[in-house]
């Protein structure tokens, strides 16, 4: 019997309120590691988490 696989990647963009710049250098690496643990928890395979100080990209 014949299967097929297939795979959806989202890539999500989190932005802070008015585009402040809230995320600080100093956690904002905890940051991206919070979101790809909440994401690989889920059942979605973080690929890759970044961003800057007003926003996150998240591909999952």
């Amino acid at each position: 019997m014949a299967q097929s696989l297939a795979k959806i990647y989202v890539h999500a963009v989190f932005s802070t309120h008015n585009r402040q710049p809230l995320i600080a250098d100093p956690w904002r690496e905890e940051l991206f590691q919070l979101l790809s643990g909440a994401a690989n928890n889920a059942g979605c395979q973080a690929l890759i988490v970044g961003g800057v100080a007003d926003h996150v990209h998240l591909l999952f």
